[in-house]
């Protein structure tokens, strides 16, 4: 057996165990909670499902609404260069983008500190709930996920988060937003296989006053997690895309993108993906629309929003 070989039957064993032992599906009883608990929110979660977020300004025209952009911020919005798309750099996508975009997440609750895992890019984040505050320093050691404190509020999670990089953006369709950005997140159990989503949006310098949306993020089952599982073993173990994409992407078509680049790579190889739903078909075009590479002068070219 070669080494690669052995290393890709290890990763489905990992996946494997994983999606056996880890939380339940949808569908399957668990047992009843104390009362005076909060729920348990841990599980893997699918942010396909939901709603259309991935393009917040398309959410907002859904709804009979418009986002409240101060001059600047239209500005920035109407002249956004999309070839700068924090995506396609391999950036991690910002605790907004994180959970508006379609690709699944795995959420790990403790007493004090709630994980969450994402498969965009392999990146994670943490919410603490020991009651400490934001650093007094965070304005000066801005971190591309933010700085997360939360409390329940009976059987919601109540997330406040400030110091995020301004780099990321709100949305896949070139939202952006300042150092000044204010995220008030609700997380609210409606039942086992239902949270509802509410996030809004405060920065005074590209809004005139804060807004919202609102999603369902619904349970992932078995095959979601199982492909969940296969990225991040992906991106921890440095296996090649190439050797895994079957594996990745095939399960009943549910798992989603892991990076613009071995998107646009797979595409480029005449390779596509198996099952793909709506959504990725969406976020190839936006990647193909996104990045254009001179390969004679090796630059990135500008490109407008799709």
């Amino acid at each position: 057996m070669s080494i690669k070989t052995s290393l890709l039957a290890s990763v489905c064993a990992v996946a494997l165990v994983s999606a056996i032992g880890a939380s339940p599906v949808a569908g399957q009883a668990k047992p009843a909670r104390p009362a005076a608990a909060p729920p348990d929110l841990t599980g893997l979660w699918d942010g396909a499902p939901g709603g259309n977020t991935r393009d917040l300004a398309k959410y907002m025209k859904s709804q009979g609404l418009t986002i409240p952009f101060t001059p600047s911020g239209a500005e920035r919005y109407k002249n956004v260069d999309m070839a700068k798309n924090p995506n396609a750099y391999c950036l991690p996508p910002g605790p907004s983008r994180a959970l508006t975009g379609p690709s699944p997440f795995m959420i790990v609750q403790h007493k004090d500190v709630v994980s969450f895992n994402f498969e965009n890019h392999g990146v994670y984040r943490i919410i603490y709930l020991d009651g400490r505050g934001h650093p007094a320093d965070i304005a000066d050691y801005l971190q591309f996920m933010g700085h997360s404190t939360g409390k329940w509020e009976g059987d919601t999670l109540v997330v406040d988060t400030v110091g995020i990089n301004d780099r990321t953006w709100l949305d896949s369709y070139g939202l952006e937003h300042s150092d000044k950005l204010h995220l008030t997140e609700r997380f609210e159990m409606i039942n086992d296989d239902n949270i509802r989503y509410t996030v809004t949006y405060d920065d005074p310098v590209f809004f005139t006053k804060p807004f919202s949306i609102v999603r369902i993020f619904k349970r992932g089952v078995h095959a979601l997690r199982i492909g969940l599982n296969i990225v991040v073993a992906h991106w921890n173990l440095g296996v090649k895309p190439q050797d895994v994409a079957f594996l990745v992407f095939a399960p009943q078509g549910v798992s989603r993108h892991h990076g613009c680049s071995s998107m646009m790579r797979e595409l480029d190889e005449g390779r596509p993906r198996a099952g793909s739903s709506s959504d990725e078909i969406d976020e190839h075009a936006l990647c193909r629309s996104s990045v254009l590479i001179d390969q004679n002068s090796n630059r990135v070219a500008r490109r407008q929003r799709p």
